[in-house]
């Protein structure tokens, strides 16, 4: 029995099947994402945030210092709401002319 070489069509068809299987058992890349705690950013040299801990710039910059990264504004922060049920803050006094 002997083996008919492929065509050229039939081996493209082919290849191209194997890649979208493969790409389909793989799944989409997704970058990392930082959690979003902190009101700063470091972003790494891709410019994907890595890590959003940071309540201060400078915090973040002494961090990303001698890095190939930055420091940006986290955009999914937001800052804490006070609560409803809280008592207002007490009066300040007045300071009395004189």
């Amino acid at each position: 029995m002997t083996m008919r070489p492929m065509r050229p069509a039939a081996m493209l068809w082919g290849g191209l099947a194997m890649l979208l299987l493969g790409t389909a058992a793989i799944g989409p890349a997704s970058p990392a994402r930082a959690e979003a705690s902190g009101p700063w950013c470091q972003l790494d040299d891709s410019w994907i945030p890595v890590n959003c801990s940071f309540t201060r710039f400078e915090q973040c910059r002494a961090t990303t210092a001698g890095l190939n990264a930055l420091c940006q504004r986290n955009p999914a922060f937001e800052p804490a709401q006070p609560r409803r049920d809280a008592a207002p803050p007490p009066p300040r006094p007045r300071k009395s002319r004189g």
